[in-house]
């Protein structure tokens, strides 16, 4: 059963907190809330989502796979989660992005292969992730514009 944009909007403003422009939901912030991955399934119906913070939260891996299809995401954090290398899989199909936020998460040298498909990356955060020195390296090789830390 898909909820109505109405809907969505209470549903998310009883967890976190939204930003709108013209009606659409732009915002979406679940940071340091108790959400868990099914509440994902109602965002990847926001096709005007720009900016989604989920830092602090217990979502996983396969939670990522239910944004796949937000065409207009620019800003991802996500940002001390349970996320793996296995979630950035989905990640890596989010090419509008420009700014992506991992820092604490259990990334490993494995998530270069996916990071690098995201060209348009201006800001890049892992620190306190498993990512080594050389991958840091390969990615700033890979991802030239973006800036890594």
């Amino acid at each position: 059963m898909s909820l109505s944009n109405e809907d969505r909007i209470n549903q998310i403003e009883k967890k976190g907190s939204l930003t709108l422009e013209n009606g659409h939901i732009v915002s979406v912030d679940l940071s340091n809330r108790m959400i868990s991955d099914i509440l994902l399934v109602n965002l990847n119906q926001l096709i005007t989502l720009r900016e989604l913070y989920l830092g602090g939260t217990e979502i996983t891996d396969l939670g990522l796979g239910y944004l796949e299809g937000l065409e207009n995401l620019i800003w991802l954090e996500l940002s001390d989660t349970e996320i793996t290398d296995a979630g950035m899989r989905h990640v890596a199909t989010m090419s509008p992005l420009k700014s992506l936020f991992l820092y604490g998460c259990k990334v490993t040298d494995t998530s270069v292969a996916y990071l690098k498909e995201l060209i348009n990356l201006e800001e890049l955060g892992l620190d306190d992730t498993q990512i080594t020195q050389d991958g840091l390296f390969q990615l700033r090789v890979l991802l030239p514009n973006a800036r890594i830390d």
